[in-house]
């Protein structure tokens, strides 16, 4: 969770400094707007977007509505591609690679549903073994077991 409002965080400031440089009218409220709807998946950053780019629109014409536009989509693409496996890497003690690659098959194989669950899974693969390894019967120095020799007959 505070993984997810970091990267909410990074989305209103870089979208609000974009606002703010273009002038567009409601700056913060529109920035508080992109940190809320972070926590939505896929349809908060469209209403969020959707939002700014009409606000730009109304206010400042066209041009800057398609500024605007282009700088959501630049955050968007920074944050899915960049700042979410970064941060969820960092929260879930896995490497970013391995986040992104969990997601990307999540999302191939089953979907907006794949892509949601599959950041969980990589993480309870990595603690279960661990887990299971602790947890061995046998000593820590070695893992084999000792083979059995039967008693020398006299």
């Amino acid at each position: 969770m505070r993984s997810q409002a970091f990267v909410g965080l990074l989305d209103a400031v870089f979208i609000g400094l974009g606002l703010w440089f273009l002038d567009v009218p409601l700056v913060l409220p529109l920035a508080v707007l992109t940190f809320v709807s972070a926590f939505v998946p896929i349809a908060g950053a469209l209403f969020a977007g959707l939002v700014a780019v009409l606000i730009a629109l109304v206010s400042n014409g066209l041009t800057d509505a398609l500024l605007v536009l282009a700088i959501i989509v630049v955050v968007q693409q920074l944050e899915g591609n960049v700042f979410q496996p970064m941060i969820q890497s960092r929260g879930l003690g896995l490497h970013a690679a391995v986040v992104l690659l969990a997601v990307t098959l999540g999302g191939s194989l089953a979907g907006i549903v794949g892509s949601l669950s599959r950041c969980p899974r990589p993480r309870w693969s990595r603690w279960s073994g661990t887990t299971c390894a602790n947890s061995s019967p046998l000593p820590r120095g070695n893992r084999t077991p000792a083979v059995r020799r039967p008693a020398a007959r006299t």
